[in-house]
């Protein structure tokens, strides 16, 4: 292989350099080698670890600093290494950083990739500042600072970068002021704020700030006399699920209409008593995907109908009866990412004029196509429109020009993935 053939090799696996032969492993190689992995630089030759390759290496990657020269372990390396490398590495590189550089400046780099580096930290250098400041870097580090140093100020640093600290705070520093900051900060902080403090106010706080994924625990932790029509209105409206957890007594008819104007996925949860033609409609009309959810007796022509003309595969949920070829032209008109809409045709309503809209619109519907239907010119159209469709193209079919098609197309695809930043 050529000098340029090792470069090209290193740039797309910088561990291929321990097979470039030694003459070949010039500074180019071996920096190109190093910025893809940094644990490359364990076959740089000794004389080419300059102080570029050895940072460049340790940038990329932490443990790399086990293979810098011990006269090349600079605090700037050193930081960098503590600093880009994975936190759970911290141990293993901080035995390559020298006595001397382990300073005030350096821990806080550490930290404030990992609060568990605190717990390395030499007892004499956990002051009160260097506490202050440890938090300010890194929420996540009240958990290891001493209790006697844990003071009001010192927890409203760490609670206001991060919520979740609370739980680290001492009782009775858990004041209005403080869990009204945390929980401004992580809404499910309020599991930790004292009963006595949990206001509806601060409830209100906590669904708004929590995340769609953790409201359920935000929810639990709410007292029973505090979760109103209101409070609900707002966790709803971030998550459709968050409308099972509503009491009994907020049921209303009004409330749920409210409710699935804005997301339609809340008829899931909506009781069945309270499913009115109205109410489903109304929800079909804000998401195809409610009519799952629709009442069998209450999927009318109509609701199915606003079904399929948004998301063609709702065809799925439409009574066979109303399955008629006008509904199911509209489902393959309104082709799904998949095109599957096809496969909830009754196989009556199967015609070449169906089969072929269906194609044009979604060339993977050809899977869906009756075998006899599948002629040449309907292949093509299929291929030329995905041409993952060739999977489903007959063999007697799959002529070298439809191959062609398909593997050029595939190629273009893969050319533009390629380009994204």
């Amino acid at each position: 292989m050529s000098q340029g053939s090792f470069l090209v090799a290193v740039q797309k696996d910088g561990l291929s350099l321990k097979d470039v032969p030694a003459a070949l492993r010039t500074a180019e190689i071996c920096l190109a080698a190093v910025e893809h992995n940094g644990l490359a630089l364990e076959f740089v030759p000794e004389p080419l670890r300059s102080a570029e390759i050895c940072l460049a290496a340790t940038y990329k990657q932490g443990k790399a600093l086990e293979f810098v020269p011990e006269s090349l372990r600079t605090a700037e390396v050193c930081q960098m290494a503590v600093g880009k490398g994975y936190w759970w590495e911290f141990t293993d590189v901080l035995k390559y950083v020298p006595e001397s550089l382990r300073t005030v400046e350096f821990y806080l780099i550490a930290i404030k990739n990992r609060e568990t580096a605190f717990l390395h930290v030499p007892e004499p250098m956990r002051t009160e500042e260097f506490c202050r400041a440890a938090v300010e870097n890194n929420g996540f580090v009240l958990e290891y600072v001493p209790e006697a140093l844990r003071t009001a100020e010192l927890c409203r640093a760490a609670v206001e970068r991060i919520g979740w600290a609370l739980q680290h705070v001492p009782d009775p520093l858990r004041t209005e002021e403080l869990c009204r900051a945390a929980v401004q900060s992580y809404g499910p902080a309020l599991r930790n704020v004292p009963q006595s403090l949990r206001t509806a106010e601060l409830c209100r706080l906590a669904v708004a700030q929590g995340g769609w994924w953790d409201l359920q625990d935000v929810l639990r932790y709410i007292p029973e006399s505090l979760r109103t029509v209101e409070l609900y209105r707002t966790a709803v409206e971030k998550r459709a699920r968050a409308f099972q957890d509503l009491p009994e007594a907020l049921y209303t008819a009004e409330f749920c209409r409210e409710m699935v104007e804005k997301d339609g996925g809340v008829l899931e949860y909506v009781p069945e008593a309270l499913r009115t033609e109205e109410l489903c409609r109304a929800a079909v009309e804000q998401t195809a995907l409610a009519l799952q959810h629709v009442p069998e007796p209450l999927r009318t022509a109509e609701i199915c109908r606003v079904a399929v003309k948004h998301y063609g595969k709702m065809l799925e949920f439409v009574p066979q009866p109303l399955r008629t070829m006008e509904m199911c032209m509209a489902a393959v008109r309104r082709p799904d990412w998949d095109g599957k809409a096809l496969q909830y045709v009754p196989k009556s309503l199967l015609t070449a004029e169906l089969c072929q809209t269906a194609v044009e619109r979604k060339g993977k519907a050809l899977e869906f196509v009756p075998e006899s239907l599948r002629t040449a010119q309907m292949c093509q159209v299929a291929v030329e429109q995905n041409w993952e469709a060739l999977e489903f193209v007959p063999e007697a079919l799959r002529s070298a020009e439809l191959v062609k098609i398909a593997s050029e197309q595939r190629k273009s695809l893969m050319r533009a993935v390629r380009r994204r930043p």
